[in-house]
């Protein structure tokens, strides 16, 4: 493309721009000015030459040749369009800690895609680790890479997440047309801002900044942060601006007031969010002065000066304070002088003598008015909470892992629980996604949502089972280690008159998840026929926010071989006060190695009668075959851990730590008594009465989500981590 005549100066490799050791890209130390150009000239891998690689700008007349890869203003019909790379995402700055670094791919708040091709986005747009689709693969996908540090790092300061294709968010391979945005990359980028298309996907990150020794302050990494946008947590517990921080917003620096009475003396994670806005002005501006001066002679003159603004929006659709503004600003004043005869003739009467010099008069005055106009177009638009879709719980068995005892027992004093959930009370839970259709059809039962809700009505797309959690709360005599015929290996004594408890949790984010736009937490019940959860005295505690990782597990601790038959007796509690996970030390999870179960199903010791402690038993083991195993409801075989070909772990922030943040709680209890049908809406699919009149039915529970029965210390409804039932 002839371009010209421009002014030119040559870059320095290592020092204003990095090469990628393939030769395929480089990278700049400065980002380039909207008037910029960028041309190169370099030899290709078959020996020929692009350009004629100059030194110096020679001036207008020069032979000198190079190839424009980069114009002002350039269109997607232009060659240098093709040149920009938009598949690269800043991340921090150079006080990143990369090893902490995690990174999550969400749409409408799911990280599954549509397809199900893959577990989660981050494995489906290639960020994954190959053996961990929820994991990222920091050592290829982040830029600068260890093998790049000691060249790049002379002019990238910044760390980058970088997708392996250059439409990521595009690839017909990869996403639906549902999902896709490939106006993303046909935009330019003057108009990206202000007329690309609107956002679809969520980039989370969690990473750790480490500062200097210095805990009075703490850089956001972003200029121009929106006034009162910020929020910073430590602990749990939202900081107060002038109380416990000041903040400049132009700089993006927090100053802490009192750092050693907020974090204390050792480490403490601080929380932040914020709103940032561009550099510059993305809306487009208008802005037109006057200022007149009308001379009246030796009288004086009067001043005239005016000011209008006008802002138009970004936004095709504006926000209620995103509209087009515009405001007007007007000012008058005066320096009038006057020599009033009649006031000397009235002076000159009151006097015996005339007076010699003339009467003067000067008035001074000034008027400004201001007239704004908030809202040019007229309208603006309120963000509907019904129109978003909500989030999903996860009910995939595979989601949920054995919680811990609930930090209190608030608000179920009454059925036993006075003295808290003891362990002793802790009693063997399944949850199963498959169960079989009968004893003699092993055909797992599939439901669709109108065999559920008779509400729903589907039509124009094919028919997907609805996804439901069959969960057994089993007696207190069952131990476990069963076979496939239901004989237990493992029994425990009766404890009459004594509640039963136990917990399930599922991590729903490992940051914190904003709820505060949703209202609800919505599910349905399904009560069988002669044994209903309803007239067992079932409550259900949720709790909704940031819960103990400890889980409460229970094996034997004693047993006795007698031929072929082993009987196993006695209680013990595996892995309290410990991190168990299949994790490797380096937060890997490989199935062919690692997958060697979790708690209860691998005791660290155990007694042999006759012969004495031995180590390590595995109690119980899966193997991964072609066919999906389907046990019965209920059956504890269906909760071994151990070849299961997934990962197991108490881990759910993903922090390779127990409880880094400590043992309190910070959740929301919302109790629900099946008998007494609280939070009950209505019912559901009801099955035909059997011979004694009985029915099956489903029971719709809707909690509102703003009406906790306890708040136990300082949730926040923000930072929403866990969901745990009991």
């Amino acid at each position: 493309i002839p371009v010209g005549p421009v002014r030119w100066e040559l870059l320095i490799q290592g020092r204003d721009y990095y090469l990628d050791a393939s030769g395929l890209w480089i990278a700049l130390g400065t980002k380039l000015d909207q008037n910029d150009y960028l041309a190169v000239s370099f030899r290709t891998a078959d020996g020929g030459t692009i350009g004629t690689f100059p030194e110096v700008d020679q001036g207008q007349g020069s032979g000198d040749v190079l190839e424009l890869i980069v114009r002002p203003l350039q269109e997607p019909d232009e060659p240098t369009f093709r040149h920009e790379m938009r598949q690269i995402y800043r991340v921090a700055g150079a006080d990143l800690e990369a090893s902490t670094l995690s990174v999550g791919i969400s749409l409408n708040r799911s990280e599954r895609p549509l397809s199900g091709a893959s577990e989660t986005y981050l494995q489906q747009l290639g960020l994954s680790l190959p053996s961990d689709a929820t994991l990222f693969d920091r050592v290829n996908r982040l830029f600068p890479r260890t093998q790049d540090l000691e060249a790049a790092n002379q002019v990238v300061r910044d760390a980058y997440i970088v997708f392996p294709h250059l439409t990521p968010f595009a690839d017909p391979a990869r996403l639906t047309p549902a999902e896709a945005s490939d106006s993303l990359y046909r935009t330019p980028l003057y108009l990206l801002l202000n007329q690309g298309p609107p956002a679809k996907f969520t980039l989370r990150l969690q990473y750790d900044a480490a500062g200097g020794g210095d805990r009075s302050t703490l850089n956001l990494n972003a200029l121009q942060v929106r006034e009162e946008s910020e929020q910073l947590y430590v602990g749990g517990r939202r900081l107060e601006k002038g109380v416990d921080y000041n903040i400049s917003y132009d700089l993006g620096q927090v100053t802490f007031v009192n750092p050693d009475a907020l974090f204390g003396q050792g480490s403490a994670q601080v929380t932040a969010r914020f709103e940032e806005r561009g550099i510059f002005a993305v809306a487009p501006t208008t802005i037109l002065g006057m200022s007149t001066r009308y001379s009246l002679g030796d009288m004086g003159a009067v001043n005239l000066i005016g000011m209008y603004q006008r802002e138009q929006s970004a936004f095709t659709r504006p926000a209620l304070g995103f509209e087009a503004t515009a405001n007007l600003i007007g000012g008058v004043n005066t320096e009038l002088h006057f020599k009033p005869q009649a006031i000397s003739r009235l002076l000159n009467s009151l006097t015996s003598s005339p007076a010699t010099a003339p009467s003067l008069l000067d008035v001074n005055a000034e008027f400004a008015f201001t007239s704004p106009d908030p809202n040019r177009s007229g309208e603006a638009y309120l963000e509907e909470f019904e129109s978003e879709a909500g989030l999903q719980v996860p009910l995939r068995e595979a989601e949920w892992e054995f919680g811990s005892a609930p930090q209190t027992a608030a608000g179920l004093e009454d059925i036993g629980f006075a003295g808290g959930f003891i362990p002793q009370d802790a009693v063997a839970l399944t949850w199963q996604n498959l169960v079989p259709r009968g004893p003699n059809d092993a055909n797992p039962i599939e439901l669709r949502p109108q065999d559920i809700d008779p509400a729903i009505r589907l039509a124009g797309r094919g028919e997907e089972p609805e996804p439901v959690l069959f969960i057994t709360l089993h007696a207190d005599t069952a131990g476990g280690i069963v076979q496939r015929n239901n004989a237990s290996r493992w029994s425990q004594p009766r404890r009459d008159f004594a509640p039963r408890w136990r917990s399930m949790v599922t991590a729903l984010s490992s940051t914190g998840l904003d709820l505060t736009r949703d209202e609800f937490l919505e599910f349905w019940v399904f009560q069988p026929i002669g044994e209903p959860s309803d007239s067992a005295g079932v409550r259900l505690v949720v709790d909704l926010g940031t819960v103990n990782e400890d889980a409460v597990a229970v094996a034997p601790d004693t047993f006795q071989v007698t031929g072929a038959d082993t009987l196993f007796t006695g209680r013990q509690y595996v892995g309290l006060g410990r991190l168990d996970t299949e994790r490797s030390e380096i937060g890997i999870f490989n199935a062919a190695v690692d997958d060697i179960g979790i708690l209860s199903d691998r005791p660290d010791q155990m007694f042999e009668l006759g012969v004495g402690p031995i180590g390590e038993l595995s109690l119980c083991s899966r193997e991964l075959a072609s066919t999906v195993p389907v046990f019965p409801w209920g059956d504890l075989s269906s909760r071994c851990t151990r070849g299961n070909g997934l990962l197991d772990t108490e881990d759910l922030d993903g922090d390779q730590l127990l409880n880094a943040e400590g043992t309190n709680e910070n959740v929301f209890r919302y109790i629900v008594d099946l008998a007494a049908d609280s939070f009950f809406v209505r019912e559901g699919v009801r099955s035909p009465p059997d011979a004694q009149g009985r029915s099956a039915v489903w029971k719709l529970y809707r909690i509102p989500l703003r009406s906790p029965n306890q708040v136990v210390n300082t949730p926040n409804l923000r930072l929403v981590r866990q969901l745990r039932i009991t």
